[in-house]
């Protein structure tokens, strides 16, 4: 473990930056209840952080739409919150340089769960342009 986490220090700041975004979203499609964020460290030695919220959700269309490489989502819910995907967008760059996967597990009315896994190594990808 010790070598997972000297490995993620290269990372802090684009980790904030990560946790900042995946918690403003939670917040934004959230009305009540609570929004819960975790880590921790797989058996393949892995790191994967996650926010779990019990907000709006998405519907699977809506996620794989999110999944590609450079779709930035208009989104409009039936409370009349919007968004222009923008943060996703960040968070999607972000992941990317820092050698991550993203995972979102959702359902309409039922919440999310957005987790990155993190797979350590000597240094990040190219930035992202």
């Amino acid at each position: 473990m010790r070598s997972t986490r000297a490995k993620l220090v290269q990372f802090s700041e684009p980790l904030r930056i990560l946790i900042y975004n995946l918690v403003s979203n939670a917040i934004r499609y959230s009305d009540k209840g609570t929004i819960r964020v975790g880590a921790e460290v797989t058996p393949q030695n892995d790191s994967r952080l996650w926010v779990l919220d019990v907000g709006i959700g998405m519907s699977q269309e809506t996620i794989d739409h999110l999944l590609k490489k450079d779709a930035v989502v208009h989104f409009k819910s039936n409370e009349s919150r919007s968004g222009h995907g923008l943060g996703f967008l960040i968070i999607k760059d972000l992941v990317r340089w820092i050698g991550g996967r993203i995972k979102i597990q959702s359902e309409p009315e039922k919440g999310a769960r957005v987790s990155v896994l993190i797979r350590p190594r000597s240094k990040p990808n190219a930035m992202p342009s």
